[in-house]
């Protein structure tokens, strides 16, 4: 008798293929720190595929003056008519932009990790953030 052995598959990317994004927050966060100014950008997505999020670090040199103003760099992703995925992203943003970093790692979360955000985080969120900005 033979027994032939096989090579298991790879496992696919278990990532999110796209999603419509319907209501985006920014909460702006300081870091207090010695000798130096730095702020925390948490950004939730609430899309068809359910709540994202992604967080980064910004030094005060590239804090922008108004993050209203700033954060409509995120309007063309509301309510799109096509869904978004990361490589749609990509070439809408520039590649090394704030809005592409905290947006793609928004959109590369594994499908099956547990959902970045619960309620009291978001409220300790909310009691943190020198700045909020919603849009929908």
């Amino acid at each position: 008798m033979s027994v032939q052995v096989a090579e298991s598959l790879p496992k696919l990317a278990n990532r999110l293929q796209a999603v419509q994004i319907a209501k985006l927050e920014i909460f702006i966060v300081p870091l207090a720190e010695k000798n130096r100014c730095r702020y925390r950008v948490h950004l939730l997505l609430s899309t068809n595929a359910g709540p994202l999020a992604s967080e980064l670090t910004l030094e005060a040199c590239d804090k922008p003056s108004d993050w209203v103003t700033w954060s409509y760099g995120f309007r063309k992703m509301l309510n799109a008519k096509e869904p978004y995925d990361a490589h749609g992203l990509k070439r809408q943003c520039l590649e090394n932009s704030v809005y592409s970093r905290l947006a793609l790692a928004a959109l590369q979360q594994p499908i099956d990790m547990p959902r970045p955000i619960r309620a009291d985080q978001r409220s300790i969120l909310i009691e943190r953030a020198t700045q909020y900005v919603c849009l929908f």
